[in-house]
């Protein structure tokens, strides 16, 4: 409710200034070397507004293609976390089910995708553990 009385009052501002540009609209006169530019008030804002509301949409594209490339960059980490994640999760199931080469394999693949952290360790420790068993 407060947001509808804030563009309200905005609007109201807004129309204001046009009404009031309407009855004094004035006169503008540029002079840039020897061009003499002659406009009334209400066209020189309007112009301005134009030149702003292209400066907004030529921003909001360039940030709208630069997020895009982010967006990239986290699917592409993302999907090697899950390819690394679902290697541990192998790995630890042939682990249980004594399959060592397949272990071996999924450690392999788990220490290319997710590096060398804790949970790629414990798996390294647990199929040691297993060697030393047989």
């Amino acid at each position: 409710m407060k947001k509808f009385f804030l563009n309200l009052l905005i609007l109201t501002i807004f129309l204001s200034l046009i009404v009031l540009l309407s009855d004094y609209s004035g006169q503008v006169n540029i002079l840039w070397k020897e061009w003499i530019i002659e406009t009334s008030m209400s066209v020189l804002i309007g112009i301005i507004i134009l030149f702003i509301i292209i400066n907004l949409i030529l921003g909001r594209f360039i940030n709208y293609l630069s997020n895009k490339k982010k967006d990239f960059y986290y699917t592409k980490k993302d999907k090697k976390i899950e390819k690394g994640l679902n290697a541990i999760s192998s790995g630890f199931s042939a682990i249980y089910k004594g399959d060592l080469k397949t272990a071996k394999k999924e450690l392999e693949k788990a220490e290319a995708s997710l590096g060398s952290n804790d949970v790629v360790k414990l798996m390294h420790k647990q199929i040691k553990i297993f060697n030393d068993n047989d």
